[in-house]
């Protein structure tokens, strides 16, 4: 018998990058999502699972990157691996989310010279508020 998922409200997005990782926290009772951070690619998996123990996480959204055409590049496959990976490890549920153009607006929302990381982390919340506004 599998252990149970526990069933917070609270939402996790994920804006993967090979360099940096945005991360964002939501609800699903009041359905917004904001920036939490930037880290790095280093003991990733587990400090994601660190995140999801310590805010307790019920759900984790993935920004899903796609062409032009909304079809799968290389980098989706490496995005799709790591959703395995993690919900190999973390007991709770794993959505994927069309992630095009959030670096775009993350840049246009923060102006001139924006911070990367802070890109980065915009971009997970623009992610998670997209599916956040889906249910």
């Amino acid at each position: 018998m599998s252990p149970s998922k526990p069933t917070y409200n609270k939402v996790l997005g994920i804006d993967y990058g090979s360099k940096r990782i945005g991360l964002a926290i939501g609800d699903l009772s009041t359905r917004l999502a904001q920036p939490l951070a930037t880290i790095g690619p280093e003991n990733l998996i587990l400090n994601i699972l660190d995140i999801i123990n310590s805010n307790q996480i019920g759900k984790v959204v993935i920004g899903l990157p796609r062409n032009l055409e909304g079809e799968d590049t290389a980098q989706t496959v490496i995005v799709r691996n790591f959703a395995q990976d993690l919900a190999d490890r973390a007991r709770v549920e794993i959505m994927l989310q069309d992630e095009a153009g959030t670096s775009a607006v993350a840049r246009e929302r923060l102006g001139k010279n924006p911070a990367t990381g802070d890109i980065d982390k915009i971009a997970a919340a623009i992610i998670l508020q997209d599916y956040l506004d889906s249910l």
